[in-house]
């Protein structure tokens, strides 16, 4: 895009970075599904999107995803959602993020809490309630040692 409008004498101003990632979004709704790939989630959802890995397909497929996720959101009761949101599969690193810690020290606070490894490099997981809930403990405490 960059060179065509430099082609056209246009000057390219970058868009501001927001988009809405279904990949995210379908982690965070759907944290009981063992695979969450484009793929699975046609064939979960009975999407009729033709073949995987076409453009038009591929696109369609994320549409159709982002409608039927973000109208679960608009549609569920709060209570559902955040017990579903407190299911979501976290990396360490951003459990260690929501910590405001450093990822070592993540995986101390985080010992005894239940966790699972994932993919080829054993990426530790931990489930989003867990974390949020350490989180509150480790500010109840800090807020303690204030009085």
């Amino acid at each position: 895009m960059q060179a065509e409008y430099q082609r056209l004498g246009v000057v390219f101003e970058r868009p501001v970075e927001q988009h809405l990632c279904t990949v995210q979004l379908s982690r965070l709704m759907l944290p009981d599904l063992s695979s969450r790939s484009l793929p699975n989630l046609v064939r979960h959802f009975g999407f009729k999107v033709g073949k995987s890995h076409r453009a038009e397909a591929d696109t369609l497929a994320c549409w159709l995803l982002a409608e039927r996720l973000l109208g679960e959101i608009l549609n569920e009761p709060e209570k559902i959602l955040l017990a579903r949101f407190a299911r979501q599969w976290l990396p360490l690193k951003d459990a260690a993020k929501l910590l405001n810690c450093s990822q070592p020290k993540a995986k101390l606070l985080l010992a005894g809490i239940p966790s699972r490894q994932a993919g080829r490099a054993g990426t530790l997981m931990y489930q989003r309630g867990d974390v949020e809930r350490v989180l509150n403990e480790e500010q109840g405490d800090s807020q303690l040692s204030l009085l």
